[in-house]
Parts: C-alpha cells; structure tokens; sequence
C-alpha cells in the first residue's frame, strides 16, 4: 500500500543526458535548504538538536573514527549482478537474511553498500520532502511517539528513524541513543535500502556475517540488527525510493523478530513516511498561500515603470536563497550564474536542470558537496519567456543541490510573468487605443465641421424664411422650404451616420464600453430611437410602403430607468435599423414591455421585411455580416453588425436573441435587460404628478373614420389610465388630421382637446402654428413621450376653459412662483466668448449669436480666449457689461487647448473674485471624460473631496437634496468650483464616494467599523446598497478579503442588515467553526431570521452530508487464500471504527487533513493489501465528496 495519497505538489519533468542513476523522469520538488546535513561531515557527529523524548542516551556502538582509507573512494553505482551476489533472494528458516558465501577475490574489509536504484530520484525525494524536517518540532514529536512504541514491541537495546543522503546517513528520532550522522558507506542502514520493497532486513548475529563482521558498527559494539524501509511510492508511477530506515539494534546476538513484529515494524514505517510527506505538503500549501498573498499586495499600485522591479523583488523574497533576474535574450539563449548557457528550446515545462553535475556529485559520494563542484554555478532553474515579449525571461536558478523546483514554483513564475505581460500589454494596448482615438478625433474633427455648416445654414436660412412667413406663400417659397428641409434633414442623417459608425467601430474593436448608469426616462429613450428611424433618409425612400409603430405596454409608473442612455440607444437602433434595412414592405414595431414580477425589461423589434433561412439563423450574430444586398441604398450605420450590438447588451446585463425568423415574413428579435431598475418620476411638477391632482376626466373619444394609427393611439391612452367615453364627456377627441375641421366642429365644450394624428410628416409639420390652440396634430407613430405632451396641453386647456380658473389652477399646481416666473434677462446683455480655431464654425456660431440678439467676441485658439477673458476682468470697472457670461470653447486647438485653456480661466476668476462663468467644452461623442471636478464636497471635520456632478446625479434623491439647493461658491486652489457642505466626516465621505466611484482602497485601508458605517450615507444619498457591495465592486471586496477572515461574524451580521447575499456567502464560509451554543438573544436578533436560518442549515446540511457520505462501505475484493469473506469483516471492521470516529462529532469545518489524520492511521492497521487498497481508494473517494460539498449559506 502506497504511503502516500498523492496530494502533494505535481513532479515537474526534466531531460536527462544519462541513464545511470536516473533512468525516466526525475521527480522534482522545493524548499530552502536545510544547510546542517550538508555541512556535516565523517565521521561520527553528535547533532545539535537534542533528543525529542526519552531517557538520557547512552553509548552503545558506533563507528571507529579511524576507518579513513575506506572513504577515499565513492560507493559503486547499482548493479543487479553484484545485488544478486551479495543479497541472495529469500529467507533462512528464522525469517532472517540469507548470508552468501564469500567471493575469493573479496578484498575489502567489509561488505560495501552500492548505491540505490533510481538514485537520483530517491535523493531528489528525499531533499524535498526532508529539507527541513530537523526545524519541524511538532513532526519530530510525533515520530518520536512512534519510534518509542516500535522500541516497545520489537525489545531491542536501540530504535532509531534515519535519513540516508547522497554521503551519509543522519538519526533523527532515537530511543536509547544519541542523535547522529555517520559516513553512508560504514552506515548498515545503507544495506537496508538497497533491499527489496516490502520486506525486513535482518541480522541476528553480525559476528557470524562476513560481510559485516568487520565493519565498524560491529566492531564499536553492534551484534544485531532488523531495519526495513521508509519507501514512498512517486506519484503516477510503480517506481519506489526510499527515504532512509527504520532500525532496531542490540550489543548481543538476538533471534529473529517474529512475523507479528515483522508486519508491526513494516506499517509503522509507512505510517512515518505518511507523516513526512503530509507534513511536507502542508508546509508547501502554505508557502504557496504566502506567495500569492506577496504577490497579490504588489498589485495594488504597481506601474509599468515599477512593474519588473517589483516582480523581482517578489521572487527574490519568496526564493531568499535563489539568484532572480529578468533577461532580455535575443538569441533565445538564457545565461546562468556560473557560465551555463542554456538554450530555451532545452527547457522542458519551465525547468532546466544540469544533471551530468548533480549526477557528479551523487557518484563522488564521497567527496563533500561544497567541494565536488564549483560554488555559484546554476544547477536548477526556473525559466519562463514573458508571454508579451519573446526575447524577455524570467529566471530563477539556484546553486543549491538540495533545492529542488516543483509545480508550485513553476506556477507562481508563470503567474509573475504573466502579470508583467498583462501590464505590459494593458499599456500598450491603451496607448495604441490612444493613438487611435487621437486620429479619430481629428478624422471626425474635419468630417464634421462641414456637416455641421450645412445643417446650421440650412437652419439659419429656414429661420429667415420663417420671418416672412405672414406674406402670402407662393409655389418658389414653398419648393424653396423644402429644399431647406431636405438639406436639413440629410445633414442630420448624416452627421448621425458618422457618430453612429465611428462609436460603434470604437465600442466594437476594443470592446470598452461607458457604463456609468443614470435614471433616464423611458420615454424619452423610445422617442430618440424612433426619431432617428423615422428621420433618416432610408425611412424617406421607404416611408410610402413601410409603416413604424410603437407598442409601449410599460405601466404608466414605469417612467425611469437606471441604464447608461447612449449604450442602450446604440443596441436599439442597430436593431431598428437592420428592421427597417431588410423590411421594403409592411410594417416595423417597437414594443416594450416590463413582466409583472419586474425581473426583466424587454425590447422587441418585429418587422415584416424578407427575414433569414433557417440555416442562416447561425449567421446573425458573427461580426459584420449584412443580411441586405451590400449593394442597395440603406445606410451603413443602420446595417450595424448585430453580433455588435448582442456584446454591447451583455455590457448592460442583457441579452440578444433572435425570438423568429421566418423567410419572406420578417423577424423577431428581442432586447432583455434582466432585472432593471424601473422607478416613477418623482418631480411633483411632471405631467402624471399633476394629472393625479387634476379634476379633468381621464376620458377620450374617437371620431368616426380614424385610421389605424388613432387606434394605436387609443390604446396608447388606455394604458395611461384613460377610458372610451361618449365625445360629450371627453377630454381628449381622437381623429385622423385630414378631418381637422370635423374635428373642431365635433368639440362641444370648450375645455376639450382634438387630437389629429397624420401618416405623413410633411402635412404634420405643414400646420406646425395651428390657428386654434385646441386642435394638436403629430406624426405617425405617436411615441409615449408626445402622448405625455399632448395630455399636457389638454391638462391646460380643461384649467384654462373648464370650472376651474387658470388663477386658481395655478395657486393649486404651487403656492409659490416657479423659476420660471422671473423675469428673463435682456439677451444684449449676455456675452458670449466663442473659441475656436475653424473659421467656418466661428461664422456659424457668430451668425447664431448675432440672430438671437446676443454680444459676442472671438478668438481662434485656447491662448487668445484666455487673453480675451483676461482683457474683459481687467476692464470691468469701466464696462461692467464687458466679462463672458458663457464661453464656447473646442477642445484641440494650436497654442493651448480648451482643457488647459479653461483652467486658467477659471484662475482668472479666482484672482479677480467674481463667481465662474459658464464654459461648455466641445469634443467628439466616444472622447473619454475630462477629469475636471465640477464640484466640492466639504466634510464636517472640513475636508474637501473634489467630484463630478454626473457621478452623484446617479443618485435617486439629488444627493439627499444637496444637489438641487443653492451652493456657495467658495474658491480652491485652483480653480472656481461650487461647493456644498455634507454632514459626514472625512473619514466616512472617503468611503461612500470610493463606492461611488469604484475606487479601490489606499493604504491605511479603514476599519470595519468606519466601513460597515458607511452604508447609512449611501442609502441616505439615494445609492441601491446591494449595486454599491455587489460582486466587482471595491466594496465588496473589501469586505470579502479583507474583514471576512477575520471578523467574520461581524461581516455576515452587516450583510444580513442590509440583505448582502453575496457578502453573507462569503463570511459564511469562515463561520463553519461557529458554535451555536455561544448563539444569545443579541447576536440572533443581529443576525435576523433568515440569515440565522440560512447559517443554521449551512451547518446542519454539512454535518448530515459527512454522516451521509460514510454510509457506504469500501468495496470487498474477491476472496483469495490469504483474505477471504470472513477476514474482509476486518475491512468493514475498519471503517466502521473511522465512521464512528468521525460521525461521534461531525463539525461543519471538518478539513480533509482531519479525515486523513483518522482514516490513514487505520488503514496501515489492515495486513491484506487489497483490503488497505481498498480502505484508501474509499478514503480518497470521501475526501473528494467532502470538498464537494457546499461551504457557505444558498441564498433564496
């Protein structure tokens, strides 16, 4: 049976250029070398650490110190020839070794040992495994309760536990003798393991054994001898080595063991080596563990320029005792300490290793290892090739023999390599993003200026137009508007192709998306994505032949939502516009719907267009794949890849699917944002708010012979709360708008509202001024949005011609007058500073300024504006009318940009004390951020915290209201910025605006208390809790890394408070040593009582899960001669002593070093090998289903 359950680390392989001593696959392991057994030397040397237990040692027999010429030569490598001659297979009738008769041509003046078989392994398991078992107390303790029972029953005068090294063979556990290290060759151990395995050395009387009669044990006094193996079976393999021995001796010839002591000494050695190996991977799992945490607290703040540094000084940490560097080889050729150089394409798996000098150093075992090779020459290393860059490598190399790289090692390189390549590439990566943005910008900067002129003086000219509008119309006039529209419309179409293209080229190639959310209003999201269909050219061509409806089933409470608006208005135009792009015939629909449970919002785009085979339905999503000719006229913008889109919905916890597609018949596809965050609109001035207040009846009537669309509308209204009445009592009179007339003369009171809606947008906007405030007309479709504008204008007309007065219905809307109430400033004087370096968007905007009365100055770049502004503060005595009120400002221009521009200004206004104007900074749609603060957060205890605006409008209550009162304007450093005072302090502000900005944590990290805190001003500030702690997030991570571990109990009680399921889950998993008896009324009562049944059934579903996994037996194995049905019950015997053992208490933090610290033991106890066999496959089988199981609470 295998002394070992295979837990250790994985062998890590490497070549080797000889067969002697190390034929196949070394097995290669590491730990700091333990330097005491390597400096040791012969002869006999008593060990500085002492005896663990037992009496005083007393010297019995030990080598003679003058046996010097023997040890001037090495021991001979294996030989099966000379084993087969000196060690003669069986026993003698006593059980003992068969002595062979002596060769005439034996000269030596006793038997010499040869080395082991597989040498090199057996030493390179050794090193690893025993590197420092000396420094090991606790282990030594325990092998010391084993020696001393092995002393007991075999009754010999000395029992000692050694370890055979390349040279020489050290006890480290004795009873009845002294600790020590004697020469390999004078050492009878080093007979012991040459043996075969499984079996017992003995030599009852060494006087009469010429092989060892002579040798120096025997003559300091040694006459019998029994020893057998530490053997340890490789991993994957059949291959056995051994350690070193387990040895009895006495001063006087004594009988063979009997069978009992024989089998007793054979287990307890394989229990011994289960503890040395265990005991070894333990302390590996937790260097490991040491590792990593190294390397993960290097990761907070680390740079490319200290990038590789830190890495090293990581690994130069981790390996005190091993050279690191990182080489740049372009050869590929990697140089080590002490001359090797070694090709990368010799390193096997990450490992290199010099194996003619360690197989050197084995052969000449007789020379001390400091002096059979030269000092500071690699013999292992480490090599890995940063992934980033093929000449870079990292190494780690070692001079030390007895240092041995394993799996962990290789990994934890890798993952360091790994880390500076992630770096590395990241900045590159953004760099050449950079690069890109910066060539976009300025593409995009020349394309849209043009654009932009043609749409301005189209606008300019139609408000010329508009002017003379009261002379009578002529045919030139009309044609002449017209032809404005469509140079206006166009320009629009456009300029939104070229932002739509370059955004979504950007968000498609790089796949970074903005989501920072906000509450929008749904209606105003489905009346931008329906616009910018309908005007569109592709929709002008087609609009005859394809109608565009809007189905909105949202409840009319459903107003915001909480999304990022650009990101999803991205996905739902793509989707109309490949609708619209496939669709030459019937209709295209836009319905949205909330299910009842409010787990998911869905959009869906159903068209009637030619649709997809079914064997193209595969096709949909890969990238950029258009479903229409490439050929025809839709534009590309509108033929947006759909795989595109279905990544950017992922990015908004959505998903893409294609619901149905039938060919010549349309499709189906559906948007799903799974549980959004829908709320009502709270401003008490919105249209529903003073809906509900108002006396005017929700009611509506269709006049006769309305097309489909009035119908649409209809149940548009019935969805809002309105019901069908007669056309008396309504309040809203539906028709279509060709019977404008009919319509007037069938309102019958005055309070009433017509509302026409038409199928062509030119007749719409034909009666853009009607004649008589009570008849409204729109476009087809009608989108939620108008209806809440034309329920508005109805509103007005019932409290302006109803019961109720327009005095009155005012003083009833508010008490106080609006803002709006105030008398408007005169437009001359207003300033404006317009800055920019294109002549051609100077002219527009001076043309605009110059048409709506407003003064105005110019500069072409960002140094002049400052000039300017400068110029205006400096004169303002004289003119106090001369400072900017509002400056325009581009972003890139020569000299000085807007950015920098703006900053100066803004220490202008700081010098000269006036409040800051208004600067609106111009750049392209995908530009990332400007990090300038707009805002200042002062603490209680006077600490400011520079912010932005967007990010604490995120908020559902205004910031608790701070954000929509007056702010002082108090003036920092650098520039004028609006502060406002929030009472919290310093400490907590830092932690609720570093959730609100996903910022991770500087050191000194706050306490728990401070950051448990912190979740009262973020629910006051009108933050969702459970968004701000969710997995991702710097909270949650701070909580789950950093307080879990340690005050776990508190963590899971702040989670249980605000139902934190994922950080409850998290400390759940370090509460499996809690004690219900310890549970009183507070601590329950903190916990509440879900959570504390949750944990309740994490801890009863654990320890009925333990007692339900030992249930089933080990498998019984045929009956053979030796261990028949009756002798099996021993097995079943077994394991029932270790169910009992391990079901007497079944704690929820039972580990699988706790099952094997029971279930090893009892199985050594088992003499049949199939029953043991069959013992530690059961054994392993429940390890493994028992880290299976479930270790933190299921949340509902």
């Amino acid at each position: 049976m295998d002394a070992t359950d295979g837990s250790h680390p994985d062998p890590a392989p490497t070549a080797s250029s000889r067969s002697s001593l190390n034929s196949g696959t070394p097995h290669y392991v590491v730990t700091p070398t333990d330097e005491t057994l390597g400096t040791q030397r012969f002869p006999v040397v008593t060990l500085s650490d002492p005896r663990v237990n037992g009496p005083d040692p007393q010297p019995l027999f030990y080598p003679s110190p003058s046996d010097t010429v023997s040890l001037g030569a090495p021991l001979s490598d294996f030989d099966e020839t000379e084993f087969g001659r000196d060690y003669p297979s069986g026993q003698r009738q006593d059980g003992s070794a068969v002595i062979p008769p002596q060769q005439p041509s034996f000269a030596d003046p006793y038997l010499f040992p040869l080395l082991a078989r597989n040498e090199l392994k057996r030493l390179t398991s050794l090193w690893y495994y025993t590197n420092s078992i000396l420094n090991d107390h606790d282990l030594l303790e325990q092998l010391q309760g084993t020696v001393d029972v092995v002393h007991d029953i075999m009754q010999q005068d000395c029992t000692f536990l050694g370890l055979m090294d390349h040279d020489s063979y050290t006890h480290i556990v004795t009873n009845n003798c002294p600790l020590s290290t004697v020469p390999r060759r004078e050492a009878t151990c080093a007979h012991t393991i040459l043996q075969d395995s499984d079996t017992v050395f003995s030599l009852p009387n060494m006087l009469e054994d010429w092989r060892f009669a002579a040798s120096p044990s025997v003559q300091a006094g040694m006459r019998s001898y029994v020893g057998t193996q530490l053997l340890y079976r490789l991993p994957g393999t059949d291959v056995e080595v051994a350690f070193g021995s387990l040895c009895v001796s006495s001063n006087s010839p004594k009988p063979a063991p009997s069978a009992v002591q024989i089998n007793t000494l054979k287990r307890l050695a394989k229990t011994m080596v289960h503890m040395i190996v265990e005991r070894a991977n333990i302390r590996r799992r937790k260097v490991q563990e040491e590792m990593v945490a190294k390397l993960a607290a290097v990761l907070q703040d680390v740079t490319p320029g200290n990038l590789i540094e830190r890495r090293l000084n990581v690994l130069r940490e981790c390996y005190p005792s091993c050279h690191v560097s990182y080489q740049i080889q372009q050869d590929g050729v990697v140089r080590l300490r002490g001359g090797p150089r070694v090709p990368y394409e010799q390193v096997r798996d990450s490992l290199w290793e010099a194996t003619d000098a360690i197989l050197k150093v084995i052969l000449d075992n007789h020379t001390p290892i400091h002096l059979s090779r030269p000092t500071n020459q690699a013999v292992r290393a480490i090599v890995v090739r940063v992934p980033s860059a093929d000449d870079a490598y990292l190494v780690v190399e070692t001079d030390d023999l007895k240092t041995v790289f394993d799996t962990i090692d290789v990994l934890f390189v890798v993952q360091c390599a790994t880390s500076i390549s992630n770096v590395v590439m990241s900045a590159d990566l953004n760099a050449a993003a950079a690069s890109k943005d910066l060539f976009l910008r300025g593409m995009t900067h020349d394309l849209r200026t043009p654009i932009h002129a043609i749409i301005a003086s189209a606008e300019l000219l139609k408000e010329g137009s508009s002017d003379v509008e009261s002379t009578p119309r002529t045919p030139g006039k009309e044609t002449s508007r017209r032809m404005l529209d469509v140079i206006e419309g166009q320009g629009n179409h456009l300029l939104a192709m070229v932002n739509s293209l370059i955004r979504l080229n950007h968000l498609g190639v790089a796949d970074q998306y903005d989501l920072s959310t906000s509450l929008q209003n749904l209606a105003a999201i489905e009346q931008s994505v329906v616009e910018g269909i309908t005007n569109s050219a592709a929709y002008a061509e087609r609009k005859t032949e394809v109608a565009v409806l809007v189905d909105n089933q949202l409840p009319a409470t459903a107003e915001l939502l909480l999304t990022n608006v650009a990101t999803l208005g991205i996905v739902l135009s793509s989707l109309m516009g490949h609708a619209l792009s496939t669709t030459t015939r019937g209709s295209i629909c836009l319905r949205t719907s909330l299910s009842p449970d409010r787990a998911f919002l869905d959009y869906e785009v159903i068209d009637t267009g030619a649709g997809i085979v079914p064997q193209d339905w595969g096709r949909v999503f890969p990238p950029a794949e258009p479903v229409a000719d490439p050929d025809d006229s839709d534009p590309a913008h509108l033929r947006l890849s759909i795989a595109t889109a279905s990544r950017i919905a992922n990015a908004l916890s959505g998903a893409l699917s294609l619901v149905s597609c039938t060919p010549g018949r349309g499709s189906h596809f559906r948007l799903r944002l799974n549980k959004p965050v829908i709320a009502p609109d709270k401003d008490p001035e919105s249209v529903r708010h003073r809906l509900k207040k108002s006396i005017m009846p929700l009611t509506y009537y269709v006049l006769d012979g309305g097309p489909p669309s009035v119908t649409h509308v209809a149940q548009q209204l019935g969805r809002l709360g309105f019901t069908e009445t007669s056309k008396e009592g309504a309040a809203i009179a539906l028709g279509d708008a060709k019977m404008a007339r009919l319509a007037l003369e069938r309102l019958t009171n005055p309070w009433q509202t017509a509302f026409l809606v038409s199928d062509s947008i030119e007749e719409a906007g034909h009666h853009r001024r009607p004649s008589n405030p009570r008849v409204l007309r729109s476009p087809s479709p009608v989108v939620r949005a108008r209806l809440w504008a034309v329920i508005d204008a109805a509103l007005q007309n019932y409290h302006r011609r109803g019961p109720l007065s327009a005095g009155a219905f005012q003083a009833s809307r508010n008490s106080t007058p609006s803002a709006g109430d105030a008398p408007r400033r005169d437009r001359s004087s207003i300033r404006l500073l317009i800055v920019d370096d294109n002549e051609i968007n100077v002219r527009i905007l001076v043309m605009y300024a110059k048409r709506r009365g407003y003064a105005h100055a110019t500069a072409r770049d960002g140094q002049e504006a400052v000039d300017q502004f400068a110029d205006a503060l400096a004169s303002r005595a004289q003119q106090p009318a001369g400072t900017f009120d509002l400056v325009l400002m581009d972003l890139q221009m020569p000299k000085m940009d807007g950015e920098e521009a703006t900053r100066r200004i803004r220490v202008l206004e700081q010098d000269a004390g006036v409040y800051p104007s208004l600067v609106y900074i111009v750049h392209e749609v995908f530009a990332p951020k400007l990090s300038v603060p707009d805002l200042i957060l002062v603490s209680i205890d006077w600490h400011w915290f520079y912010v932005h605006w967007y990010a604490l409008a995120n908020s559902t209550n205004a910031f608790n209201g701070l954000l929509l009162g007056p702010v002082h304007g108090h003036i920092c450093d650098s520039a004028g910025i609006p502060t406002v005072a929030v009472p919290d302090t310093a400490e907590i502000l830092n932690i609720v605006l570093r959730g609100i900005y996903n910022l991770s944590f500087a050191s000194p990290l706050p306490s728990f208390e401070a950051a448990s805190s912190a979740a009262v001003p973020l629910l006051k500030y009108g933050f969702d809790v459970r968004r701000m702690f969710a997995p991702s997030t710097t909270l949650f991570e701070l909580f789950s890394t950093l307080y879990a571990p340690f005050v776990p109990m508190d963590v899971y009680c702040f989670a249980a408070l605000y139902d934190l399921a994922p950080i409850a889950s998290v400390a759940s998993g370090h509460l499996l040593s809690f004690s219900f008896c310890t549970l009183d009324d507070a601590l329950a009562k903190k916990i509440g009582p879900r959570y504390l049944r949750l944990l309740l059934c994490l801890h009863l579903g654990r320890s009925g899960a333990l007692k339900r996994l030992l249930l089933p037996q080990p498998t019984m194995h045929p009956p053979n001669t030796v261990c028949g049905m009756a002798e099996q019950q021993n097995l079943c015997s077994a394991w029932a002593l270790a169910s009992a053992y391990l079901s007497r208490d079944p704690r929820p933090n039972t580990t699988s070093q706790d099952m094997r610290s029971v279930l090893y033991p009892i199985s050594c106890s088992l003499e049949c090998a199939q029953c043991g066999l069959s013992f530690v496959d059961r054994s392993l089988s429940l390890i493994a289903e028992w880290a299976a199981v479930k270790t933190t609470i299921v949340t509902e």
